[in-house]
């Protein structure tokens, strides 16, 4: 099963904290490489899922604006 490299662990818990401050915009305030890892964490937590038997379903939307 995929992991996060520690870097990348560590850009992970910089964007967790980034995202709580106020005014916080993900498409503004990230760069593309936290946006990867922050795809990849998800990648992984859904895998996890199946590994347990969980059934899991993400969908994405594009910007409606």
């Amino acid at each position: 099963m995929d992991e996060l490299t520690p870097d990348e662990q560590e850009i992970l818990d910089g964007l967790f904290v980034k995202s709580q401050l106020p005014g916080y915009d993900p498409m503004l305030d990230t760069t593309e490489e936290e946006r990867r890892i922050a795809a990849k964490y998800i990648v992984i937590c859904l895998q996890q899922l199946a590994a347990l038997g969980i059934r899991s379903q993400i969908v994405i939307a594009g910007d409606t604006d």
